[in-house]
Order: structure tokens, then C-alpha cells, then sequence
């Protein structure tokens, strides 16, 4: 499977096999159109927890990595899916306004929609393990 080297960031804390990483800088920064506005660009850290087997130590620096396949699945659900609830609000919506409302259900469903499904996909991230793996020690 393919990987995208995304991040190279320094281990400030090991427990074991769970390492926490403080990312400073994505690669492609450099590049990106929202470089003045993002937080990662503008040189403030964030950390990765991860789970890792190798033997890395406190003050190393790291090039993490995630597959292709989760950075494709987080895209779907970050702007594939919201838009599949709002359609989905306003289709229910419809019908009921054209059976039984009188025009304001439609629009109110598509965000009561929208609204649940970022409840539930906040309620999954936060449940969800980092999937960064690390490469190498650099």
C-alpha cells in the first residue's frame, strides 16, 4: 500500500510503545493556499500520539507518515458526507413541505441534518486513534 510522507516532528514524551510527537511544520506548507491562516504554517506545534514498535527516545526527530487510504477517507468525511446529509436533509424536507409544510421544513431539515452529522462525526474523531505511523528517525 502506498504511503504520503506528510510531517517531520520532534518526540517529547515516550511511554512505552505510545510516543507523543510535537509536529511543527507540514512539508508541503510551502505550497498550500491556506498557509497564512493555518496554525501548523504559521509555526505554532501540535502534538501526534501514536503507538509506534520503534525504539525511538525522547529529543528525537521524526518523519511520520499516513496511507493514502485514511487521508482519502478523512476527505470523504470531512467534505463528501456533509454535503450527502444536507441533500439528504433538504430531500426529506421536501417532501414533507410538499405534503404537509409550507416551505420552511426543507432548509430546516437540511441543517438539522448537517448539525447531527458533525455531532456524530465530532463524537467519532474523538474516539478514533492518530493513524501517523512513524518512517524513520532523521
Amino acid at each position: 500500500m502506498s504511503k504520503i510522507k506528510k510531517v517531520c516532528g520532534k518526540v517529547i514524551e515516550v511511554n512505552g510503545n505510545k510516543v507523543v510527537v510535537s509536529v511543527v511544520q507540514f512539508a508541503g506548507c510551502s505550497h498550500c493556499e491556506s498557509r497564512d491562516t493555518c496554525a501548523v504554517a504559521s509555526g505554532k506545534s501540535f502534538q501526534v500520539e501514536l503507538v509506534t514498535d520503534k525504539a525511538v527516545k525522547v529529543g528525537d526527530v521524526v518523519e511520520l507518515y499516513m496511507m493514502k487510504r485514511e487521508i482519502y477517507k478523512n476527505g470523504f468525511l470531512a467534505y463528501i458526507l456533509p454535503v450527502v446529509a444536507l441533500m439528504f436533509g433538504a430531500i426529506i424536507g421536501s417532501y414533507i413541505d410538499k405534503n404537509f409544510g409550507n416551505g420552511y421544513i426543507a432548509p430546516l431539515l437540511s441543517l438539522l441534518f448537517l448539525a447531527i452529522y458533525f455531532v456524530g462525526l465530532r463524537y467519532y474523531i474523538r474516539n478514533k486513534e492518530v493513524n501517523y505511523k512513524i518512517n524513520k528517525i532523521i
